[in-house]
C-alpha cells in the first residue's frame, strides 16, 4: 500500500483513499501516531478537493475522532464528534450506522466527564438506531451496549447493568465467537463488573474464557494467519 502511494500518476482522490486505508491498518496494529499522521494527510487532501460536507471528508474526520478516543484525548474528540454528528444528521437516512457510532462515542466522552445521565441517553439513542437499521443482535451494538452497561453501573443501576452486559456477551458469542478480537474484551468488561459487585466465581469463569480466546488468537497470529482488516472497520 505504501508503494502505491509513491506512484507519480496517482490521483489526489486515490492518494487520500490509500492514506485513509493505511491509517486504519496502522490503527488496528496499535500504531496510533502513524495512523494519525496518515489521516491528517488524507483530510488535508479531502479538504482541498471536496466540500466540507462531503461524505469522504466526514468519514476521514470521524476516523480521526476515533483515534482521539483511543488516545484518551477527550477534549480534542468532543468538538469534532459534535460537529460530525451535526453534519451527518443532515442526512439521517443516508448515514444511520455512522450517526449511531458518533452518538456512542460522544457518550463515552460525557461519561468520562462525569455526565453519566447525558451519556446514558446517547448510548440508548445509539442502540435504538443500530437496532432499527441492523437488527437486535448485530455486532455493531456491542460497544454502545458495553458502554451503557458501564454507565448504568456507575449510576448504581446494577440490575440493569448486569442485564445489558449479558445481552452483549450473548451477541459476542453468537455473532463473533472466540476467534474475533472483540470477543474477549466484552467478556473482560463483564467480568470486571461481576468482581466489583461480589460475583467472583462467575467473574473468574469469564476471565478464564477470555484468556483462552486470547491465547488461541495469539497462536493463530503466530502461524501467520492473514487477517482481513476491513472486517474490523465500521461500515
Amino acid at each position: 500500500m505504501r508503494r502505491s502511494l509513491a506512484e507519480p500518476e496517482l490521483s489526489e482522490r486515490d492518494r487520500a483513499l490509500l492514506l485513509t486505508n493505511l491509517s486504519l491498518v496502522n490503527r488496528e496494529s496499535g500504531q496510533l501516531v502513524s495512523a494519525e499522521e496518515l489521516l491528517n494527510q488524507a483530510i488535508a487532501i479531502h479538504t482541498r478537493i471536496f466540500s466540507q460536507d462531503d461524505g469522504r471528508l466526514l468519514l476521514a474526520r470521524a476516523a480521526l475522532a476515533e483515534l482521539f478516543l483511543m488516545e484518551k484525548r477527550y477534549d480534542d474528540a468532543q468538538p469534532m464528534l459534535e460537529d460530525l454528528l451535526a453534519a451527518f444528521e443532515k442526512w439521517p437516512d443516508q448515514w444511520p450506522p455512522e450517526i449511531g457510532t458518533l452518538l456512542g462515542d460522544l457518550g463515552v466522552v460525557l461519561r468520562i466527564q462525569g455526565k453519566t445521565g447525558a451519556a446514558i441517553e446517547l448510548f440508548q439513542r445509539a442502540i435504538a438506531l443500530h437496532e432499527s437499521e441492523l437488527g437486535p443482535d448485530h455486532p455493531l451494538l456491542l460497544r454502545p451496549l458495553v458502554n451503557l452497561a458501564s454507565a448504568e453501573a456507575q449510576s448504581g443501576n446494577l440490575e440493569a447493568a448486569a442485564a445489558i452486559f449479558r445481552r452483549a456477551v450473548a451477541i459476542a458469542e453468537q455473532k463473533l465467537g472466540p476467534d474475533h478480537p472483540a470477543y474477549s474484551g466484552v467478556l473482560l468488561n463483564f467480568a470486571a463488573f461481576l468482581r466489583n459487585t461480589g460475583h467472583k466465581r462467575e467473574a473468574k469463569s469469564l476471565e478464564a474464557r477470555s484468556r483462552e480466546a486470547r491465547r488461541d488468537n495469539a497462536r493463530r497470529e503466530g502461524m501467520d494467519l492473514v487477517v482481513d482488516v476491513s472486517a474490523f472497520q465500521l461500515k
